[in-house]
């Protein structure tokens, strides 16, 4: 049996809608971090920019008491690279944490707390601290607040797994690049031109057949 002409608009449409679906952005979710609250709602790309702390983390999103890893140190040391994991994380609950793992100590999660700062070019970095890494490492992170511009990226997150209490906040150990991902508004016009056109072209048929009929 052929599949009718408004069949295919519908499965078009459907297939379209299913696609405008995954992209659609989720509740609204806030992160604190130590310079303010940031909207994440969404949908958000995460990119590793660097690390120069000498423990191998990982870098998660936490929702609730579900964890996502989204970046993981190959190995530790000053200078390191890094899996990228998940590059695409859709934020789902109203509130929503970074974290860090840190071996032999609790994760170091985001909050109301100095080691997780987002920077950009509308929030600039003043914690400043340097007392642990050679001065070439301990600008790392303003490097990435300043190569926002040309990368495309919206924030730089930048985190520090000592804090104030040991003289070091220049939020370098683990470096991500983050940018929102915008939903195409042409999908969804493009599902309902497809259910639009198919609809007509069944009604033209309708009329067609009426027509032969009347005729035989």
């Amino acid at each position: 049996m052929k599949l009718s002409t408004f069949g295919i608009g519908l499965a078009v449409a459907s297939s379209l809608l299913g696609v405008a679906s995954l992209v659609q952005p989720a509740n609204a979710a806030s992160i604190q971090v130590a310079n303010g609250t940031f909207d994440f709602s969404g949908l958000w790309e995460f990119k590793y920019f660097g690390s120069y702390g000498n423990a191998q983390s990982d870098f998660f999103i936490k929702e609730g008491s579900s964890t996502t890893t989204m970046i993981s140190e190959n190995g530790p040391g000053v200078v390191t690279t890094a899996t990228t994991l998940n590059s695409y994380y859709s934020f789902t609950q109203p509130t929503a944490q970074f974290g860090l793992t840190f071996p032999g100590e609790s994760n170091i999660l985001s909050g109301n707390n100095i080691h997780f700062w987002v920077g950009s070019a509308t929030n600039p970095y003043t914690g400043f601290l340097f007392s642990y890494d050679p001065d070439e490492y301990s600008h790392k992170f303003q490097e990435a607040i300043s190569s926002l511009g040309a990368s495309g990226y919206t924030y730089a997150i930048g985190v520090e797994d000592r804090g104030p209490g040991l003289g070091d906040t220049d939020h370098n150990d683990f470096i991500v690049l983050a940018k929102p991902v915008p939903v195409p508004a042409i999908v969804p016009g493009i599902a309902l031109a497809s259910a639009f056109f198919g609809v007509k072209s069944l009604r033209n048929k309708k009329k067609v057949d009426e027509a032969s009929q009347s005729v035989a």
